[in-house]
């Protein structure tokens, strides 16, 4: 092996090994949003309290806000991604600057003034969280510290469950793995159905969503059990059948739960207990499905 190849693999090691450690780092800080009391409302302040380096602000148990410096004005770039020319660069810096002056929610301003709509600010709102979280996520080292208040002025809409940060954080972090996971999903996923997709870096014990289909309805603890209950699954049916056609499959009398492997990641679709959604996953994945498991056999996790 030459020198070129030796000093490639030493980089993906290396980068492998930084996206462990930073999964593991958002793993924990979400984990402990999650074990808040219900209802919190606050701000988890990174570095000392007295001079934070970076912020995330969570209302009702949900994340509205992350902040990292030389990070301010990226949320601006991810609204220029989303919607081309019919921004004007100029007037958007301006209002962000205004609104950042009287501590009105930028995003909302938006909506209500007709400037995006509501959709656009939500994917928008959710990718610059997610980079920012990746950001703290590399700080050295990543000690926070919980400072509850009681100000509020967030539309529910426009704010995320520690589940769907960490999805979206996933499809940051290993983004082209994301991008074909995410074109599974949408082609055999229902509309009315929560799909999941989970990659595994080398290294790494717990695996991580990096897709996901629909509403997702967990939060970030539940989502990593439910990533090793599904990975615990598919690998204790290739026991019996170490092939990519099966699909295991069960069902509590209400919702429908769909779990294969495809390459190096894994697939979870939890559908309305009607038969459509099923089917539509087994007939377009033009795969032989493993026998029905019997109800009750596997927990179906709640929604």
């Amino acid at each position: 092996m030459d020198d070129s190849s030796n000093d490639a693999r030493r980089d993906v090691i290396a980068r492998t090994a930084r996206d462990a450690d930073a999964q593991g780092v958002v793993t924990e800080f979400l984990n402990f949003i999650d074990a808040l009391p219900t209802g919190s409302t606050g701000a988890l302040l990174f570095g000392t309290p007295d001079n934070p380096v970076a912020t995330v602000l969570i209302e009702d148990d949900r994340i509205c806000w992350a902040q990292v410096p030389g990070r301010t004005r990226r949320l601006n770039e991810f609204l220029f991604k989303h919607t081309g020319a019919a921004l004007d660069r100029a007037a958007l810096r301006t209002l962000f600057d205004e609104m950042r002056a009287s501590a009105q929610p930028f995003g909302q301003t938006l909506v209500e003034r007709g400037i995006v709509n509501a959709d656009t600010l939500r994917t928008a709102l959710l990718e610059h969280v997610a980079e920012s979280i990746h950001a703290i996520a590399e700080l050295a080292p990543p000690t926070y510290t919980w400072m509850p208040h009681r100000s509020r002025g967030y539309k529910p809409q426009f704010t995320f469950n520690t589940g769907e940060v960490l999805a979206a954080f996933g499809s940051f972090a290993l983004a082209a793995r994301a991008s074909p996971i995410r074109r599974v999903l949408a082609n055999l996923a229902s509309d009315d159905a929560c799909g999941l997709g989970f990659s595994r870096p080398m290294d790494v014990s717990t695996p991580l969503p990096v897709a996901w289909h629909g509403r997702v309805p967990y939060t970030a603890s539940r989502i990593g059990r439910l990533g090793q209950w599904a990975l615990g699954l598919v690998d204790v049916s290739a026991v019996f059948d170490d092939t990519e056609q099966r699909i295991v499959m069960a069902h509590d009398g209400q919702k429908t739960m769909l779990v294969w492997r495809q390459n190096a990641e894994v697939f979870f679709v939890l559908c309305p207990h009607d038969g459509v959604g099923a089917q539509r996953v087994l007939s377009r994945r033009i795969r032989r499905p493993s026998e029905e498991l019997p109800t009750g056999r596997f927990r179906v996790p709640p929604v």
